[in-house]
């Protein structure tokens, strides 16, 4: 009885077996699963310069009831995003979204400003920069005397008075 409980246990785990490893010829391989391919679509927003004409308000969301972040002056050259259905546009500050403006307004323009008004000078600036005798060349006095132009890439450069004279 003994040699046949030995035979009938070999025969268990001889190549017939399933869990054998000599069931399976050495060239099989597990199969393997292709990842498929996806990247997050990407949003290039066109964001493109432009001149405030006045005081405009910065505000938190899309909405003129948001909260206000704070207020662009005259002569700012400001980064913004394209405008929404309803006019508004994301501003950039050092390409980091910093709130909404209302792209729509007259006071938002691709050209600058010929003459300059402070939106909130210090007490005492005299209210507001003037265009000097020397403009025609596009040299502007600020509200506290200071004396810049307006580079190439339409970054104001403060310079010496001596041009606004």
């Amino acid at each position: 009885m003994g040699f046949f409980m030995l035979v009938l246990v070999g025969m268990c785990m001889g190549p017939d077996n399933p869990s054998s490893p000599d069931r399976y010829p050495a060239s099989y391989s597990t199969p393997s699963y292709r990842t498929p391919s996806y990247s997050a679509p990407t949003t290039t927003e066109t964001r493109e310069w432009f001149y405030i004409h006045g005081a405009l308000n910065v505000r938190a969301q899309p909405d003129n009831g948001a909260a206000k972040v704070r207020t662009l002056r005259s002569g700012d050259y400001v980064q913004l995003g394209p405008k929404d259905a309803t006019g508004w546009a994301r501003l950039y500050s050092a390409g980091s979204p910093e709130g909404y403006v209302y792209r729509a307004s007259e006071l938002v323009q691709r050209q600058a400003p010929t003459t300059y008004t402070s939106g909130s000078g210090s007490a005492g600036s005299g209210g507001g920069s003037r265009r000097s005798s020397s403009a025609s060349r596009g040299y502007y006095t600020g509200p506290r005397g200071g004396c810049y132009t307006y580079s190439g890439s339409g970054r104001k450069r403060y310079v010496d008075r001596s041009y606004c004279n």
